[in-house]
């Protein structure tokens, strides 16, 4: 298991550093490269450390670690780093933190505790939901203030697996989806037709709108996703090759960040990303089992989430890419430069690898919509 879960993350790092070559820049992907070097060393040394570490002892620890994690978010607002249109930044000396990054683990863990209790009691009641749900609703406002509309969607789609890995039935999540995905299309054509004070940022509400019809603004709103899938298209069966130089993808924005998928299907090609999404899936897989294996409902609610965190950022992540998703600036784990990202990711590996060390018995948890181990 400890192979089969970090190996595939190195792999994936490793194309990640090569890929970053491809991007364009006065020394090509040179600078990026040695940057994202050592923060996957760091990224390591995180996931050692947490993997050392009883995963109960940061389950027990839950208010302490809620209460860093909003005041890490609020501290963004007050004195954060603002660029692009965007205050998510924390200046520590020469390094740069995002803090949503590390926001996403700190919520994994603090929502398993909170869930516990009901993982094995039958499912969890529309009481204890609303309880998970008003728990989150400080976090999302602050990423909302931001604004990181991306990040709260990420959080969203994290309260939603493990309220499902906890037993509420699929039908009911699927109903407050549908009826939230209502309510923010009303809050979308309040702020377009009504000009209400919602709080939607003009350049989120044009991705909105170009979503459907990106070759209406090619030039604008639009001109990210079409040069992403021309650099797709362009990749074909086997690619250009990784890192290729003299391939460097100076049309395409946000090469090393959010558009991560499109020089790997440049520089790879339909059978190389089909390769790449294969390590992911096994990353998926192994954490699966690690969340049937768990010897307790903390262990098994803290992995649930953790894949849940992981599966939906490789899924809006190359979505976006496609054009099958609106843009949204969701990383692609391990491949997209980023330090706290990366280091975030390793650490959820980390904590995954603690929770399989302790299983209880080798046996496993019995919950209402997981099958005992």
């Amino acid at each position: 298991m400890d192979a089969g879960l970090v190996l595939p993350a190195l792999g994936l790092a490793g194309v990640g550093l090569a890929a970053l070559r491809t991007v364009g820049g006065p020394n090509g992907g040179a600078a990026l490269w040695h940057l994202q070097a050592i923060w996957i060393v760091v990224g390591l040394a995180a996931l050692v450390f947490l993997a050392r570490v009883d995963y109960r002892v940061w389950l027990g620890w839950r208010p302490i670690v809620y209460a860093v994690n909003a005041c890490m978010l609020l501290a963004v607002l007050v004195g954060g780093h603002r660029a692009l249109g965007a205050q998510r930044w924390l200046q520590l000396g020469p390094l740069q933190l995002q803090a949503s990054e590390p926001a996403k683990v700190a919520f994994v863990l603090t929502l398993a505790a909170l869930l516990e209790p009901d993982a094995t009691s039958g499912g969890v009641t529309w009481r204890r939901a609303g309880r998970a749900l008003v728990d989150a609703l400080p976090l999302l406002a602050l990423l909302l203030l931001q604004p990181d509309l991306s990040t709260t969607v990420v959080f969203l789609a994290i309260l939603a697996g493990m309220l499902f890995a906890a037993g509420m039935p699929w039908w009911r999540l699927l109903g407050v989806g549908v009826g939230g995905a209502a309510l923010a299309a009303a809050a979308v054509l309040a702020k377009l037709r009504l000009h209400l004070p919602v709080p939607l940022h003009g350049y989120q509400l044009q991705r909105l709108i170009t979503f459907l019809d990106p070759a209406q603004a090619p030039l604008g709103a639009g001109y990210n996703v079409l040069q992403a899938q021309i650099a797709i298209g362009s990749g074909r069966l086997v690619g250009s090759g990784l890192g290729h130089v003299s391939a460097r993808l100076g049309f395409l924005p946000a090469a090393a960040t959010d558009f991560a998928f499109a020089v790997l299907a440049h520089d790879l090609g339909f059978a190389g990303t089909g390769a790449v999404l294969g390590l992911f899936v096994l990353i998926l897989g192994l954490g699966a089992v690690v969340a049937l294996r768990a010897g307790d409902p903390g262990g098994a609610l803290l992995a649930s989430g953790l894949i849940t965190l992981i599966g939906f950022q490789v899924f809006e992540n190359v979505g976006m890419a496609l054009g099958l998703l609106p843009a949204a600036g969701v990383p692609l784990p391990w491949i997209s430069y980023g330090g706290s990202a990366v280091v975030t990711e390793f650490a959820a590996i980390g904590l995954l690898l603690s929770v399989w060390h302790r299983r209880a018995g080798r046996g496993g948890a019995t919950f209402r919509n997981v099958p005992p181990g």
